[in-house]
């Protein structure tokens, strides 16, 4: 077993590491995972363990993922997958940086209790099977740069029912890309003035619900997750101003407004932590990540 396998909580893994084989394997309480953003492939290979192998996250409990970059991974000599977060069961919120260009295949697959996905403007393909049959996931939202989506990406995603597509030219998807009952049942929410557009579209015409948004999170110029000084500071409880007058506006990732209003130093607005925020200024959009 690993030696810190007990007490290891969280990680940030630095974009100076281009490779992990097994690293984490049997860190049981491991439950918080940052891959920094950067613009090196992150590649991950497993150590075979008698007829088994065991990949980089084995055994660990993951409750929250930050995915910075793009991850390469292969098969050992025994064709044994070494995808880092394929059926992981405990995972239920991940957020995918803006430095990402590609979701590789089957890379969440089978995340039985992953809820929420957020997938940054970064991202241009999101491969077949991605997150197939992650039964508990209810919202998803595909960044602007998103053009493909890869056959039964979606697939088996039975709780699914807000999907938000920030690109105002819809993506090439596959019939089989989302469940049937997904294009019953969930609403698609597009682009101001993209409804026409998608409905146009071979298969996202299949959406019962398609609705425009003026999504919040357009124009995002950064993606924050560390405690640095943007006009606030984030901290254990939300975040702090270190301004005065400046008008801000706080987002949930899903467009929902909680805080409207101007900042005076040292006040805080108290947000649950593991979440995905939108912060408007007058001045900038940024995404910061509790």
């Amino acid at each position: 077993m690993h030696t810190l396998a007990n007490g290891l909580t969280s990680i940030a893994i630095p974009n100076s590491v281009t490779r992990l084989q097994s690293t984490f394997a049997d860190c049981i309480g491991l439950k918080n995972v940052k891959i920094e953003d950067g613009v090196n492939e992150l590649e991950v290979s497993c150590v075979p363990d008698g007829i088994d192998s065991k990949n980089v996250f084995y055994n660990c409990p993951l409750e929250t993922v930050y995915l910075g970059r793009d991850i390469e991974y292969y098969r050992d000599n025994n064709s044994k997958s070494t995808r880092p977060f394929e059926n992981c069961t405990t995972l239920e919120t991940l957020v995918v940086g803006d430095s990402v260009t590609e979701i590789n295949k089957e890379l969440f697959a089978g995340c039985v209790k992953l809820q929420s996905v957020d997938i940054g403007n970064g991202v241009e393909k999101i491969m077949a099977h991605a997150f197939k049959d992650c039964s508990a996931l209810e919202t998803v939202n595909i960044g602007s740069s998103v053009n493909s989506i890869g056959d039964k990406a979606f697939n088996g995603c039975t709780s699914l029912i807000t999907i938000n597509s920030l690109n105002s030219t819809p993506p090439v998807i596959q019939e089989t890309t989302f469940s049937e009952e997904t294009y019953d049942i969930a609403t698609l929410n597009v682009p101001i003035g993209c409804k026409t557009i998608y409905w146009l579209h071979p298969y996202w015409e299949n959406f019962y619900n398609i609705v425009e948004k003026d999504f919040p999170s357009t124009g995002i110029s950064e993606t924050i997750s560390e405690n640095v000084d943007c006009g606030y500071r984030i901290g254990n409880y939300g975040l702090t101003f270190t301004k005065d007058g400046e008008y801000m506006r706080i987002y949930t990732i899903q467009g929902v407004l909680l805080y409207s209003g101007k900042s005076s130093i040292g006040k805080t607005i108290y947000l649950p932590s593991n979440t995905v925020y939108i912060i408007k200024t007058s001045k900038q959009t940024t995404k910061i990540i509790l």
